[in-house]
């Protein structure tokens, strides 16, 4: 038994998004293809005992997606299913720095939607904001063009807004960028000091982040509890580990507690999953429409907090 504050998935995360209204009425996610770009994917009992749809997608660098040595990928699933139980995860496997050959994969696969719970920090100088704007550094201009191929192909791009950093490709105005919002022990909502916000240096008047899922706080950001690899180097950290009844750190338990934007990201994905569901015609930037008009607005903050039952709603009449 877990003793600190923390949400659970599937449930809890589902009921505080607002996903369990949707799944009332049959909107699971059945049908729609989420491309996962990440660490990898172990299969994870929670995963198999839920009969979630995960298909492991190989590439020419990667040849086992199902192995995981980081777990990060392997827990981003979870906040995933939580929102959409019925897609389809076609889990792709990328460590390196040039995630072009996993993007160039995931688009050949012409999935719904493509979620990127990861970013670059790039887009502001170590000095801040850059007094005009600047181009995207050369190394990253094949993954700019390659996002906006998708998103013209009517892909819809979901990318990390950053925690703390100024996180690229979630600074492209074609993508939906994840932010977050923590949710208290008292059960509101409350701006996160670990999720970024800030405007592009790359692109003039662009503001990330568009939308937020629930994050933790500084200084690990420890909220969600997660299935990772029992040996997974995110399991083995400290500040992940989870912590039983009595304190003491349960390491290697194949459990870690932490979110971030990552995690947002899976959310908004599962919600834009949901949309598409229901009106499969939906443009990518009708779905980013519709996800911000019904989302809940933080006045503290001004960030809006993803409300799948909103934005449902707005559609559903």
């Amino acid at each position: 038994m877990i003793q600190e504050h923390h949400v659970s998935l599937p449930d809890q995360l589902g009921r505080i998004l607002g996903a369990d209204r949707a799944h009332a009425r049959k909107i699971t996610g059945r049908g729609v293809r989420v491309a996962v770009i990440d660490s990898g994917f172990y299969p994870h009992p929670f995963y198999l005992a839920r009969g979630y749809r995960i298909r492991h997608i190989p590439t020419r660098k990667e040849r086992n997606p199902n192995v995981d040595e980081y777990g990060h990928g392997t827990a981003q699933l979870a906040s995933l299913f939580a929102v959409a139980p019925e897609v389809e995860a076609l889990a792709i496997k990328c460590m390196d720095r040039d995630p072009s050959y996993a993007l160039e994969k995931a688009i050949a696969l012409r999935p719904d939607i493509l979620s990127c719970a990861w970013g670059f920090n790039i887009d502001h100088d170590e000095q801040g904001a850059s007094p005009r704007p600047r181009p995207v550094p050369s190394q990253y201009v094949k993954m700019q063009r390659l996002i906006r191929e998708a998103h013209d192909q009517g892909i819809t791009v979901v990318a990390a807004g950053g925690n703390g950093q100024f996180a690229f490709p979630g600074s492209m105005p074609e993508v939906i960028a994840a932010g977050g919002i923590y949710y208290a022990p008292d059960g509101k909502f409350y701006p996160s000091d670990i999720s970024s916000r800030f405007e592009s240096s790359f692109f003039p008047g662009r503001m990330v982040p568009d939308l937020c899922g629930i994050v933790g706080d500084l200084p690990h950001g420890r909220l969600l509890l997660v299935p990772v690899p029992p040996k997974a180097k995110l399991a083995r950290r400290p500040g992940f580990a989870t912590t039983a009844m009595g304190g003491a750190s349960d390491v290697g338990s194949g459990w870690a507690m932490f979110s971030g934007t990552s995690a947002a990201t899976a959310m908004i994905s599962g919600a834009c999953a949901l949309l598409l569901q229901y009106s499969p015609k939906l443009s990518p930037r009708r779905i980013k429409e519709i996800l911000m008009d019904g989302a809940r607005l933080l006045p503290q903050s001004g960030c809006r907090l993803l409300d799948v039952d909103g934005a449902l709603r707005s559609i559903i009449g």
